[in-house]
């Protein structure tokens, strides 16, 4: 029999950890829902996901976590939701194919990454994704417009983001682009 604390760990909202994140996280190999949002938890995402192979929702949003997403991470077969905002991410490990094959919503917003938006993010089942108040910058790349099952997509308070024709011709279900810049 599964235990509960291995198919579901969420520290509810405001307990106030501090520290890092504890390597035996990575370890529980059959953990589905990983919640730890809202705390006070810093450093670096070491490579702890290896063995976490049935999660289907990471929450790591509203704490101080810095560095790069590791590869570990964004390699989980299983994973649908990803929200990793309001933190200090600077940027990305190298992307493997298939990059989060399953994932259908990622909230990358209120972080610190910067430059061109990777197309590995921008899979054509994804349904939501923010990637507001980073400093992503350029033009939105010709592959959104392939994104049927996109919702809505948030580029807002970006750095001089451009939204091209191509964008706006798109043919999609229901869809809310913001890419305006606000100071």
């Amino acid at each position: 029999m599964k235990s509960y604390i291995q198919t579901f760990f969420s520290t509810s909202e405001k307990n106030l950890l501090t520290g890092t994140l504890p390597d035996e996280l990575g370890k529980m190999s059959e953990i589905q829902l990983l919640n730890i949002s809202n705390n006070n938890l810093n450093g670096m995402i070491e490579t702890l996901f290896s063995q976490a192979k049935t999660l289907l929702m990471v929450d790591f949003s509203k704490n101080n976590f810095s560095g790069t997403i590791p590869r570990d991470l964004v390699e989980i077969q299983a994973l649908l939701v990803l929200d990793l905002s309001d933190n200090n991410f600077t940027g990305f490990t190298h992307f493997s194919d298939p990059f989060l094959p399953s994932l259908i919503e990622i909230d990358l917003s209120n972080n610190q990454f910067q430059g061109q938006v990777p197309l590995e993010l921008l899979t054509s089942h994804l349904v939501k994704a923010d990637f507001s108040g980073n400093h992503f910058n350029g033009t939105l790349p010709v592959k959104i417009g392939n994104m049927t099952a996109l919702e809505a997509l948030n580029f807002g308070k970006n750095d001089s983001l451009k939204i091209p024709p191509y964008v706006i011709q798109a043919k999609f279900n229901f869809f809310c682009i913001l890419v305006q810049r606000m100071e």
